[in-house]
């Protein structure tokens, strides 16, 4: 039985060699793999300064008007920007969050004061980092909000 596993025929083996190289794909060429290299690095679609400025707008009047301003700022753009949409969500989102916490410390009386002092100041630092961070047109989401709106 091992003779005959050791006598193969010749048209065979090459049959078989023709088989396994035939699996092998040949090399790209430069172009094509130029084309997969643009394909995989998607860009980020350009943000217009209008939308940069509204985005802008939301997390830098939550600090003055609480929830008012970036509500209606949300409610007028919502279905025309996406951008402005989005970054009026996380604005909504951290100052429902915080008029939760608020109020839930302010029970509270003697330990919720002071918490909330410091809950209304790290809004107001989250918010001048948003701020910023629209400005140039980039996404920010708040490190501590509720996601209240999707």
């Amino acid at each position: 039985m091992s003779d005959e596993m050791n006598n193969v025929n010749p048209e065979q083996e090459d049959n078989v060699n023709d088989q396994t190289s035939g699996q092998e794909q040949a090399p790209q060429s430069s172009n094509e793999q130029l084309d997969v290299a643009t394909e995989k690095a998607v860009e980020k679609p350009q943000i217009s300064q209008d939308s940069k400025n509204l985005a802008l707008l939301c997390h830098l009047l939550g600090i003055f008007t609480v929830i008012l301003g970036p509500l209606v700022i949300w409610l007028l753009y919502k279905d025309k920007d996406e951008y402005v949409s989005n970054q009026g969500k996380e604005s909504l989102n951290l100052q429902l969050t915080v008029l939760i916490i608020c109020g839930g410390l302010s029970i509270l009386n003697v330990i919720g004061i002071p918490i909330i002092v410091i809950v209304i100041l790290a809004n107001t630092i989250f918010r001048i980092l948003a701020t910023i961070a629209t400005s140039k047109g980039e996404d920010y989401k708040y490190p501590f909000s509720f996601k209240i709106l999707k």
